[in-house]
């Protein structure tokens, strides 16, 4: 737990400190030096979780003693200020208004308030989360009522608190003070309770540009702030963002009013090209594939459609070049209008002759030439057919000529600006036939027509020209119909043949053909094995489906894409693909119960799909359960058998069925069981347990437990038969007994003289039909009996099931212990029982048992200076007074000399010792109901394991007096809200004297004595009030708190021996306003969270006088005395000190990483400064300080500096900037 783990924090701070000497130079030169101070946190983080404790303190030194005279001669005295008369003052403003302030929390953070005014008040306080706390305060009696409406009905509260469901539109509560009249206060003050809200949005922008963010939508927002900002990817000013970096990134938006939260996803946008700028000519249309990140739609605009069109399709951009020239075309994408320029150069090229016919001279070689022009080039490159081809520049409009020609045909090949544009026709040297070309559209696979473009040459007449297309050759040839122009085309619709002829003027024939084979208009096929079914919802994890895809193509392109996805839809495609290898198997493994489908995406080579299976038929996940039925659900001591059914989805092979005492056992020694139904005997209570497996591996299981088997005879624990002192013809039979399976059903009891016995009677032990099962106890009164005689008993106990035990015993007169109403009986417990309402009880004799007090009855027990070895147990309304009550027992639950289970018990005198507690009120858990002691005077005693004199679980304890003590406290409240009002008393603990870990403690007066610390309040507690008493610790703390919601302190004294006066942790809220608090640390250390309030009080420790640690604190008025150190030590924590009188050996005050405002205060550091700043923020606006070397030293950390009432130096030191008795490394006038 978190108290023990910060008491050992603080045990062995404490032995170190006093026993370590060996740092005691470090400290020495700390104090000579003239740059910088010790801080408070440094020490206190070493003491409380480094646990390596710096000595301050250390064996005398010659150093240390010197400087402690320089000390003791600058030493001043400060006048104390009449405390009393201001908290007075303030503490009845307090209890005189007459309306009340509300606070509200969401979880532990203070949302807003709004705060009474004597007058209807009401405020709106904005929250971010729905459920939220209302804190009420003010008044004298802090008692209040609240509406949800300003004339509603008004419903007491017992505390302070209310939960409110925080709506948008706004949740109203009216709250008034009730007085002691019990009339409420005249005027309200109320709240409304809105919830703001914001909601996630996303954001596209282009790389390089800025666009507004905009509107964020939500409910009562503030303004807009942005946190996690990734400036690898963007900036944020301004409520614009600019992108960095494509790609993904998020913010956070935080508005003003409730700190309500919304994401901002942002799409950084960049569109790419593999080439920005290329060449063509008119009818070479340009392909442009775009990609990028982020991007929307394309689209693409050219800035001069005269001399290129631009189309889309998808991400290709297709470029249409009409005319020479230059043109710029912008692609655009729509998600933030990114953009990207391409550059198209169009030119014109023309040959003068562009290829012909050539004869070979008789002698030498031939020469061919032709004129190139080319419109819109800088730079013309021509070669011409060689086995490596030879650039040469020219002139535009300029003749080539080549003169080595040979036999053979030969092109011109022409570069524009470096870039391969244009091939010849063919210059035919010395052939004697001309060729017929034949050129297609394209040369790779497709699944469209192909255009054969057919060019006869000119020696050619147009009236022999013919050109057809077939599926063979002979085909193509009958096909063949006139086409007299020099150039023709072909649509082939199939693979094929084009054949083409022509006849010059000589009648010599010339014939050309080309097969088509890359036609493929046939969409591949798809099988899924299997296509859909139904599989089962595994017990345990998700289900498996899977099936095997088989792709074919025929048509002859081979295929290309294979792809799947899985999908709960079998209308909308997926987007997102996964690729499979052909025939592979392919499963989802984390299926709940559902349908899903599986889409394939099947493409060939020529761009065909798939279009058998573009989906599957459903494959089904759905519950499959195994039932296991018992043939009897009844109590039984016989055999069971349990028949076991198993779905049919399941397979024989992999059903399994077993019995065990645990099911851990079952499911081991599970064995096959292939039949669809199986059956399994159980001889003992334990578990079924079976398993199968569907087709897909997704395994099912079942088990139950069987708890209906009882061959266990009941066992009797107490079996007495007691005889009355006084009635010598009565006595009573006392059996106690338990059955804890079937339960117990019939009791007989037979009695008599001798072992043949002779009388019988029989009792039933059901309960509402049912055995008992719980432990039993029945009492069986015989009359007319012999008297002074021995009889025999024997008891007979059957379960449901048909065990039976028995049992014998015998009894004689007894003897006489208490007596009521002039009757003597055997027991107090018989005594107090034989009173119906109310009587008193008188202890004859020392006696040996456990005595309870009924609930309603009003009962006096005189002990009669007699003692009882046992318990009393009251539920009613109970006064005990002379005599003793001791119980020794370690039993848990047991322990208690005096346990009051929800009666009231009133205790004058006596002496009460437990294991555990001589008092006890138990919680509702353990069976008591709301209880209420009173205890005027007694003694009272633990001296056991964990013993306290007095411990409450629940309910309310008035200690007016008293001795308390036990090994670890004197008393205690546990668990379930109890009240504890002590108004004297001493109390005593191994470690603690009083302490409470829920609920509320107030203490008026007393002593209180502990070894760790004399008063505690932790964990669940709401209140520790304290307004006098002397409290005493011989190791931590006299006062320690730990996650209690409020210590109030009014008055009293504080000493912890070996650390601080007052220690708390987690506190919520802490209020001193007068006491002496004596530590050897601190004279109050506060750490984590907790808000105080100090308005007056005497502070001092051989450390600081106040420590604080990641807290908020407001001190008004108050003398605070570090003997060594400071006397206000300050750590990671905010605040305002508007007065008070602090004197530190080093400093008065020190503030690290925290921020406070000064507006008050004496503020005297003898050693070195008045007020310490180091890597913290103060607002000085007032105050004295004063200092041996500064009255103010901030070297790290933020002065804003107003003024002081005044600031000095004992050696007048002035700072670099003229400042007397200050020096700061950041200061700013404000």
């Amino acid at each position: 737990m978190k108290i023990w783990k910060t008491l050992k924090t603080l045990r062995e701070y404490t032995h170190t400190h006093t026993h370590t000497h060996t740092h005691t130079g470090t400290l020495n030169k700390r104090i000579k030096s003239n740059k910088g101070s010790i801080t408070s946190f440094t020490l206190l983080s070493m003491m409380f979780f480094l646990i390596v404790v710096v000595a301050i303190y250390a064996s005398v030194n010659t150093k240390i003693q010197k400087q402690q005279k320089e000390l003791n001669s600058i030493q001043k005295s400060y006048e104390q200020e009449n405390l009393d008369d201001i908290y007075q003052k303030k503490y009845n403003e307090y209890l005189e208004k007459e309306t009340s302030t509300i606070q509200v929390y969401a979880d532990t953070i203070l949302k807003g308030e709004v705060i009474g005014k004597n007058k209807n008040t009401i405020g709106t306080v904005y929250t971010d989360v729905v459920q939220n706390k209302i804190k009420i305060f003010g008044g004298a009696n802090s008692t209040y009522g609240y509406s949800e409406t300003v004339d509603g009905k008004k419903t007491e509260l017992s505390e302070n608190e209310i939960t409110i469901q925080a709506t948008t539109s706004g949740k109203t509560i009216y709250t008034w003070i009730k007085g002691e009249d019990g009339e409420y206060t005249k005027y309200y003050t109320a709240v409304t309770v809105k919830l703001s809200t914001l909601q996630d949005k996303t954001i596209y922008v282009a790389e390089g540009k800025s666009i507004d963010i905009g509107e964020i939508s939500g409910e009562n927002k503030g303004k807009i702030k942005y946190s996690k900002i990734d400036t690898n990817y963007v900036t944020v000013e301004n409520n614009k963002v600019t992108g960095k970096k494509a790609g993904d990134t998020t913010i956070i938006a935080t508005e003003s009013n409730g700190g309500a939260q919304a994401k901002i996803t942002i799409k950084i946008v960049k569109l790419t090209l593999e080439k920005t700028k290329e060449i063509t000519t008119v009818g070479d249309n340009k392909k442009i594939q775009v990609s990028g990140i982020n991007n929307g739609t394309i689209s693409a605009k050219s800035n001069d459609e005269t001399i290129a069109k631009v189309t889309v399709n998808g991400t290709e951009v297709t470029v249409i070049p009409q005319n020479v020239g230059n043109a710029k075309i912008m692609i655009t994408e729509n998600n933030a209008g990114a953009n990207i320029e391409y550059e198209i150069q169009v030119v014109g090229i023309t040959l003068a002759p562009n290829g012909g016919t050539y004869t070979m001279p008789t002698t030498g070689k031939a020469t061919i030439r032709t004129k190139v022009k080319v419109e819109n080039a800088s730079k013309i490159e021509v070669a011409w057919t060689s086995a490596k081809l030879e650039w040469k520049t020219i002139e535009n409009n300029s003749e080539t000529i080549k003169n080595d020609c040979e036999k053979g045909t030969y092109y011109l090949y022409v570069k524009i600006d470096n870039e391969y544009l244009y091939q010849s026709q063919a210059f035919i040297v010395g052939e004697e036939k001309i060729a017929i070309a034949i050129k297609t559209s394209t040369t790779t696979w497709t699944n469209q027509n192909i255009t054969v473009t057919i060019a006869y040459p000119d020696v050619t007449t147009s009236s022999t020209r013919k050109a057809g297309y077939g599926t063979t050759l002979a085909n193509a040839q009958t096909a063949a119909t006139s086409a007299t122009a020099p150039t023709t085309s072909v649509t082939v619709t199939a693979n094929g043949y084009v054949y083409a002829t022509a006849t010059d003027t000589a009648g010599n024939v010339i014939t050309a053909s080309k097969q088509i084979t890359n036609i493929d208009k046939v969409v591949p096929t798809v099988t899924l094995s299997p296509n859909g079914g139904s599989y089962a919802k595994p017990t345990s994890g998700n289900a498996t489906i899977k099936t095997t895809i088989t792709a074919a193509d025929t048509g002859g392109s081979g295929l290309k894409t294979l792809q799947y996805a899985w999908s709960t839809s079998n209308t909308t495609e997926p987007t997102t693909w996964t690729t499979f290898t052909n025939g592979a198997t392919v499963s989802k493994t984390d299926c709940v119960a559902g349908t899903y489908y599986l889409w394939t995406k099947v493409y060939d080579n020529a761009g065909n799909r798939a279009t058998t299976i573009k989906v599957s038929g459903g494959f089904i996940v759905g519950i499959q359960t195994i039932t296991i039925n018992q043939s009897t659900t009844t109590w039984t001591n016989q055999n069971i058998t349990v028949t076991i059914t198993y779905p049919s989805v399941t397979t024989s092979s992999t059903r399994k069925a077993g019995y065990g005492t645990t099911l851990a056992n079952a499911q081991t020694a599970a064995t096959s069981a292939t039949a669809p139904t199986t059956s399994v005997t159980l001889t003992a209570n334990g578990y079924v347990y079976a398993t199968a497996t569907d087709t897909a591996g997704n395994v099912i299981t079942a088990s139950r437990q069987i708890t209906n088997i009882d061959k266990t005879a009941p066992e009797i624990s107490e079996f007495s038969a007691k005889a009355s002192t006084t009635i010598s013809t009565s006595a009573t039979i006392t059996v106690k007994a338990k059955d804890g399976l079937s339960g117990l059903s019939n009791l007989v009891l037979e009695w008599g003289t001798n072992t043949n016995y002779g009388n019988k009677k029989s009792e039933s032990c059901l309960i509402n039909g049912k055995g008992a099962t719980d432990l039993t106890t029945k009492t069986i009164s015989l009359t007319d009996l012999s008297a002074n005689t021995t009889y025999y008993v024997k008891i007979t106990i059957s379960d449901v099931s048909g065990n039976v035990k028995t049992s014998t015993s015998s009894f004689t007169t007894g003897k006489a212990i208490a007596e009521t109403n002039n009757v003597l009986y055997t027991s107090i417990q018989n005594a107090l029982d034989s009173i119906e309402k109310q009587g008193t009880v008188k202890v004859l004799s020392d006696t040996t048992e456990n005595v309870n007090i009924d609930t309603e009855k009003t009962i006096t027990v005189n002990l009669n200076s007699k003692t009882i070895t046992g318990f009393l147990r009251n539920w009613g309304t109970t006064t005990v007074y002379g005599g003793n009550i001791t119980e020794k027992s370690e039993t848990l639950g047991l322990g208690h000399a005096i346990e009051n289970y929800g009666g009231k018990l009133t205790i004058t005198s006596g002496t009460y010792t437990g294991y555990y507690q001589g008092v006890y009120q138990p919680s509702a858990e353990e069976g008591a109901k709301t209880g209420e002691i009173i205890i005027e005077g007694g003694n009272y005693y633990g001296t056991g394991k964990d013993g306290t004199g007095i411990a409450l679980k629940q309910g309310n304890c008035l200690i007016k007096k008293g001795y308390f003590k036990g090994t670890v406290g004197g008393a205690a409240g546990w668990d379930y809200s109890p009240t504890i009002t002590v108004q004297n008393g001493e109390f005593y603990g191994e470690q603690y004297g009083i302490f409470i870990n829920s609920g509320t403690l107030d203490i008026k007066d007393g002593y209180f004595e502990g070894t760790d610390y004399a008063a505690g309040a932790t964990e669940n507690s709401k209140s520790l009030s304290i307004s006098g008493g002397k409290f005493y610790a011989k190791t931590v703390a006299g006062v320690y708190t730990s996650g209690c919601d409020n210590l109030y302190i009014t008055n009293g004294y504080f000493k912890g021996s070996e650390s601080s006066g007052i220690a708390s942790f987690y506190t919520k809220y802490v209020n001193i306003s007068n006491g002496e608090f004596v530590g050897y640390n601190n004279g109050i250390y506060m750490h984590d969270g907790t808000t105080a309030t100090i308005s007056g009080g005497k502070f001092s420790g051989y450390l600081s006088g106040l420590a604080i640690s990641n807290s908020t604190i407001t001190i008004t008025e108050g003398t605070f005395t570090g003997d060594t150190v400071d006397a206000l030590s300050l750590y990671k924590s905010t605040g305002e000190i508007k007065g008070g009188v602090f004197t530190g050996k080093l400093h008065g005050g020190n503030n690290n990483n925290g921020s406070f405002t000064i507006t008050g205060g004496k503020f005297r550091g003898n050693v070195e400064d008045g007020f310490y700043n180091e890597n913290g923020t103060l607002y000085i606006n007032g105050g004295n300080f004063s200092g041996y070397k500064w009255g103010i030293n901030s070297p790290s950390g933020k002065i804003w500096y107003r003024r002081t009432d005044s600031q000095t130096s004992d050696n007048n030191y002035v700072s670099s900037e003229g400042w007397p008795a200050v020096t700061a490394s950041d200061l700013s006038f404000y």
